[in-house]
């Protein structure tokens, strides 16, 4: 039985959007106000099409290639995450029909949850500094500064999992 899943449905209406704007508002602007053939050379191997094709394919490549990259990463994690769930339901079950307990490890993660909120603290802080220090040398601090988001983000897991410690004394 087929789930309903969200996100391939904004993800659908997502693209559906932008391809409604670029049609109905950048092309035809586009069209209008560039004089494209005072701009071409004597001779294009293709002729107009190509003089039209090539800009736009270039357009759509250097945008679109790191959204397509975005978007498979993204599904291939989601799948990941829903076949290692499956997994361990066929597990527990399997444990069940057998009639033996599940052991305590099958049913809770890995890491409970102050030490996962440590863990991904410390390494967003690290990725945080790291970033800033090299963006920092590489072109200033007004752009180096935008590394220290990750380091706010690690320090508030890093908060968030001194608060659980000290609630659960």
């Amino acid at each position: 039985m087929k789930t309903f899943n969200g996100f391939a449905v904004v993800k659908c209406l997502m693209l559906a959007l932008m391809g409604l704007g670029l049609i109905t508002g950048a092309l035809p602007v586009l069209a209008e106000n560039v004089d494209w053939q005072q701009q071409l050379p004597a001779h294009i191997p293709g002729g107009d099409a190509a003089a039209i094709a090539i800009p736009i394919i270039a357009i759509v490549m250097v945008f679109g290639a790191p959204a397509l990259t975005v978007i498979l990463v993204a599904l291939f994690v989601f799948r990941h995450r829903e076949r290692r769930q499956q997994l361990l339901n066929e597990r527990i079950q399997k444990f069940l029909e057998n009639g033996q307990p599940v052991p305590e490890n099958l049913m809770g993660e890995s890491l409970p949850a102050p030490a996962r909120h440590l863990n991904q603290g410390l390494v967003l802080l690290g990725a945080g500094a790291g970033l800033t220090l090299f963006l920092t040398l590489m072109n200033g601090f007004a752009i180096g500064s935008l590394g220290l988001i990750l380091v706010g983000v690690g320090l508030a897991k890093i908060l968030i999992w001194k608060l659980a410690e000290t609630r659960a004394v």
